[in-house]
């Protein structure tokens, strides 16, 4: 296998590639002290982008990808993200089952 050539990884088993949003912004400063090493917990719920979608996914997530947007945005479960690294990069896939909802503007069906 040629390493110069880039890779691409296309999702099997009703799963879909995203780019989770994991919120990465600049935290701000508490108001109140906090014992060190506190982590405030993180909400349930986070959008990704869609980057690619098994071809057996059910006909309404598939269709996300074909809507005219380049990446469709969708709602997840975070605990249901999966993690996997190879080619030295991370690669995040969620299981279709595990969409809750897709972004929309508020015009559209």
């Amino acid at each position: 296998m040629n390493d110069a050539l880039p890779k691409k990884i296309q999702p099997f088993n009703r799963h879909l590639l995203i780019v989770p949003d994991f919120g990465r912004k600049k935290e701000e400063k508490p108001e109140v002290l906090l014992p060190d090493g506190y982590n405030p917990p993180k909400e349930r719920y986070l959008t990704a982008d869609v980057l690619a979608v098994a071809k057996d996914c059910t006909e309404h997530i598939r269709s996300l990808k074909y809507r005219g947007e380049s990446s469709p945005t969708i709602v997840v479960d975070r605990s249901m993200i999966e993690e996997i690294k190879i080619f030295n990069k991370s690669y995040y896939f969620i299981l279709e089952n595990h969409v809750v909802g897709a972004v929309r503007e508020f015009h559209e069906n």
